[in-house]
């Protein structure tokens, strides 16, 4: 997790809008291209760093999966290899042959994410700064992480996750949503659906001081 104020080398995925994160959201970084399953098993099956369709072949025969037809299997590998060889990630040795490199996975996740652009997906948690959840009347991110790990970390932004996770269960006490046993913070059991609630109540109040009805 980052706050958007904070630096960061990573372009923003194509076709984002810098104001779709404002300053001082939660927001998620992470990698946008997975590790593709064809690329794991191209480098399961290989023997000695060779990849061979004929083996792979008795492999997926061998399984009898009833769903898939074991030369498709293969042929969407093949295809796979093929992209890959273009990309200069695999080297053809012979027909239906591949010599192929140990971290192929990770470097065909590389070269996906280098083609589709950006190479990270951002997701927005809470528009919310961290110390304004400490003590509003609602569900937040800072709920989530507490029900989750209720971890935040010991440097930088992690800690001031820490300190706001800590703020935040003591005024879930105050609330009779939480309680205190030693180290350990307590939740109660339906903690998200009754700050939703609460949050609904007060909002409803809110709208009846304004209008009078």
């Amino acid at each position: 997790m980052a706050r958007t104020a904070k630096c960061t080398t990573s372009r923003l995925p194509p076709r984002s809008e810098l104001d779709q994160y404002p300053t001082g959201a939660v927001v998620e970084v992470k990698g946008a291209v997975d590790v593709r399953a064809a690329d794991r098993n191209i480098v399961a099956l290989a023997v000695d760093g060779v990849y061979r369709t004929d083996h792979h072949l008795a492999v997926a025969q061998g399984q009898g999966r009833p769903d898939r037809d074991p030369r498709e299997v293969v042929a969407a590998h093949v295809c796979r290899l093929e992209a890959l060889r273009r990309a200069g990630i695999v080297e053809r040795v012979a027909e239906g042959t591949g010599q192929v490199p140990g971290d192929l996975a990770e470097r065909g996740r590389q070269y996906d994410a280098q083609r589709l652009g950006g190479g990270v997906a951002v997701a927005l948690k809470s528009h919310l700064l961290i110390e304004r959840q400490s003590r509003i009347i609602g569900a937040t991110w800072l709920d989530q992480k507490l029900i989750g790990d209720g971890k935040g970390g010991d440097l930088g932004f992690g800690a001031d996750v820490q300190d706001a996770l800590g703020e935040r269960a003591d005024f879930l006490a105050e609330q009779g949503l939480a309680e205190h046993r030693g180290q350990r913070v307590v939740l109660a059991r339906i903690l998200l659906t009754a700050l939703r609630g609460r949050e609904l109540t007060q909002a409803a109040k809110d709208i009846a001081a304004e209008t009078g009805l």
